[in-house]
């Protein structure tokens, strides 16, 4: 996660804001890539947004809440980088911190789930357990970073677990649609941190937004 000047002065103060992440993009790939921390902090924002090479963006900081700046930044970058998201299928992932510096609550306040690509759990039987209880993940290190990278993710204020399909394509993944047709999503919320959802707000790409009442948690809400 990049603060705005600390590996930057220990370059010398050499490197642009692209530069500097080149160079961290260069440093352990592909398990080392840019993303943008707290950008709208009072004493650490970060001001050159003509850069395209930072992978994703913290809306939500040490905070069970996102950032309304960020946030609103984020979906800027979205529509800027749109013509490239289509050819790559590559974007800027929104992520949440804890922003820990030290052991004490990591993940408390800002957490993101992912959703990584093949990883399945491990399952094991008898043990007494009910034969299909997952009991831990095949999750390596090399998945996690994939994963943030591919934008299958999902940023969480405490812990509580928001997500959507598209025409049945996952967060992260390429969805089928042609002009004219209708876009089906489908919600599911999961209240792991033990707090209730009380909306859900679907933003459309002019800005346009719809509130959706979330119904119980994990059953599927649908809307088209």
């Amino acid at each position: 996660f990049l603060g705005p000047y600390t590996l930057k002065e220990r370059l010398g103060g050499k490197l642009d804001a692209r530069g500097l992440l080149r160079e961290i993009e260069r440093h352990n790939y592909p398990r080392s890539y840019g993303v943008v921390a707290h950008p709208f902090a009072l004493r650490q924002k970060w001001r050159d947004w003509t850069v395209e090479n930072f992978v994703g963006l913290e809306i939500i900081n040490r905070s069970r809440k996102s950032s309304s700046q960020a946030v609103a930044k984020w979906f800027e970058l979205l529509h800027r980088d749109l013509p490239r998201t289509l050819r790559t299928g590559k974007f800027v992932v929104g992520l949440a911190n804890s922003d820990c510096h030290n052991l004490q609550e990591p993940g408390g306040r800002g957490f993101t789930w992912i959703r990584p690509l093949g990883a399945q759990p491990v399952r094991e039987t008898g043990t007494g357990d009910a034969p299909d209880t997952p009991k831990r993940s095949t999750l390596t290190r090399e998945d996690v970073w994939r994963t943030l990278r591919q934008g299958r993710a999902v940023a969480s204020g405490s812990k509580d677990l928001g997500f959507f399909t598209l025409n049945g394509a996952g967060i992260g993944e390429i969805a089928s649609a042609f002009a004219g047709s209708t876009l089906s999503f489908t919600f599911e919320w999961h209240p792991a941190g033990g707090r209730t959802c009380r909306k859900i707000t679907l933003f459309s790409g002019d800005g346009g937004r719809v509130v959706l009442s979330p119904g119980r948690p994990k059953l599927p809400l649908r809307y088209e």
